[in-house]
């Protein structure tokens, strides 16, 4: 069983246990230990499947992957609400092929943990500010931990402009593996069209995107998704660029499917096809040594959440 099966088998073993916990709660002592109102957990684990694609210039690959995150927000210093985050990814990548970059076989396993402590205040009418430090550490799993970690940070503001709208915007920078550092946009929307149908942007560790959701019944609701994907990571030194940096980016677009099982369980489903897939190799000094186009490619994924 590869590492990426072995991850997801072991958190769906915690999530049965836990959703059984949650259908079965357990008789409460008589003095309960006291929980901060003000404390909140969600954690979340998931699997994705990206089916084999043709590269232009020979070969194929594929991608396992596995994802586990947890987020704790708690409000201190006069309401200001501070929100950890912390997130692992696991992408097993499978090259084939003779010819091309499949036939090199650059990588195998990319491992990524995501951190980040974003701080928000809410201020006179209707404003709320936010902001906070990010890390990243994204490598081949061969590599040395030490030679992948990217810092930065984000701030922005949104507005509560009404019931039905809420939007803002603001500005991250955080290093790069080989390259100068990264400026990328926050956009924020959430905008309460018709009753049943929403518009709101979607950000994840590495994403940014925006979806349409409806909501077809209590607990049930479909959306179509469209983002764009940065993945940058370090090579390990017996990879085809030693110590170099690998990137892989596209705009997945999707159809997801969320199912609100109770109060604090929630399930997701997801399938789509990323367009404008790159690999790009750069070697230890960030000079280029590929950059190849791959084929439209089919993707489907689940992820489970249990809010606290």
């Amino acid at each position: 069983m590869n590492e990426a099966k072995k991850l997801i088998a072991a958190m769906l073993i915690v999530f049965a246990l836990g959703g059984t916990c949650l259908a079965q709660p357990a008789e409460q002592s008589e003095d309960p230990l006291p929980v901060p109102s003000a404390l909140q957990l969600t954690v979340g684990a998931g699997y994705e499947e990206t089916f084999r694609s043709d590269i232009d210039s020979g070969g194929d690959f594929s991608i396992t992957s596995a994802n586990f995150d947890i987020s704790l927000s708690t409000i201190l210093f006069d309401d200001m609400k501070f929100t950890l985050t912390y997130q692992y990814i696991m992408d097993e990548y499978d090259f084939g092929g003779t010819t091309g970059l499949g036939g090199l076989n650059p990588w195998d396993d990319v491992e990524s943990h995501y951190v980040s402590l974003i701080a928000s205040k809410q201020l006179a009418n209707d404003w709320t500010v936010f902001g906070g430090p990010i890390a990243q550490f994204a490598r081949d799993r061969d590599a040395r931990l030490g030679d992948s970690d990217t810092y930065g940070g984000m701030v922005g503001l949104s507005i509560n402009h009404s019931e039905t709208l809420t939007y803002g915007g603001g500005l991250g920078v955080i290093t790069s593996l080989e390259e100068s550092e990264r400026l990328f946009p926050i956009i924020i929307l959430n905008w309460q069209i018709k009753p049943d149908l929403r518009l709101a942007t979607d950000t994840d560790a590495g994403r940014s995107g925006v979806e349409l959701i409806y909501n077809v019944d209590e607990g049930f609701d479909i959306a179509l998704g469209l983002a764009y994907e940065f993945k940058r990571f370090r090579l390990d030194d017996a990879s085809f660029a030693p110590a170099g940096v690998a990137e892989n980016t596209s705009l997945p677009a999707w159809v997801r499917m969320t199912f609100q099982l109770d109060n604090n369980l929630t399930v997701n489903l997801r399938a789509g096809l990323r367009f404008g897939g790159r690999l790009k190799i750069d070697n230890s000094l960030g000079n280029q040594l590929r950059d190849e186009d791959y084929d439209p490619v089919l993707f489907v994924g689940a992820t489970l959440s249990l809010h606290f």
